[in-house]
């Protein structure tokens, strides 16, 4: 990121305009990814250490959803990604902190959007029973291996492979949300296929 700036500093490509936005936009998304990474550790470490606070609630988790949503909306957009909420049912009562199920669904959804494939689709399906809420983060991406999934609620595991190359992450994410759906005695489980997408499945009780 600093030899970006650097060199662009020398104005050795005063006249080359795309190659400046080219590697400003490098810049910025590793300037994201490093910022991620601060988050992701911070939040951890505060974890392990008990000192994260926690105001439980009676939530909706349809309108947090669709909040979630309308937020990745413009990131979608630039790949032409549909981004669909089936939801039949009114409400779907949970009783939780609510940033915690921000962390849960945003990193679902910004996973489904970056590994998936231009013009295609991330769908968020809920349903529920008399005891559990149930949702399905369900893409249309490049998939995953069997093998590729085992380690994939590891810290710092990230899958490796040439579709992969050049997506930025920094591996905490599915570790992070693995942990909280936990601490409310939920379950986390997931289904991919290689070139067709993957599914994340989350169930957490209902209120």
């Amino acid at each position: 990121m600093t030899i970006n700036v650097n060199i662009i500093l020398t104005g050795m490509f005063d006249t080359q305009v795309e190659k400046i936005h080219e590697m400003m936009e490098r810049s910025k998304v590793r300037g994201e990814a490093l910022l991620d990474l601060i988050r992701d550790l911070l939040f951890l470490n505060q974890s392990d250490a008990g000192k994260v606070e926690k105001s439980i609630e009676r939530l909706e988790l349809k309108e947090i959803l669709q909040e979630q949503l309308k937020f990745f909306q413009a990131q979608a957009d630039r790949t032409g990604i549909r981004l669909l909420l089936e939801s039949p049912d009114p409400e779907y009562p949970v009783r939780s902190d609510r940033k915690d199920l921000d962390r849960i669904f945003m990193n679902l959804i910004s996973n489904g959007i970056k590994y998936n494939r231009k013009g295609g689709t991330l769908t968020i399906a809920v349903e529920q029973n008399s005891e559990e809420v149930i949702v399905h983060v369900r893409d249309t991406g490049i998939g995953m291996s069997g093998k590729e999934m085992e380690g994939l609620f590891e810290e710092f595991y990230r899958v490796k492979n040439p579709h992969t190359s050049g997506i930025p992450g920094t591996g905490l994410g599915l570790a992070t949300v693995k942990r909280i759906v936990a601490e409310y005695n939920g379950s986390i489980r997931v289904d991919s296929d290689p070139g067709e997408g993957t599914t994340f499945t989350v169930t957490i009780p209902r209120a």
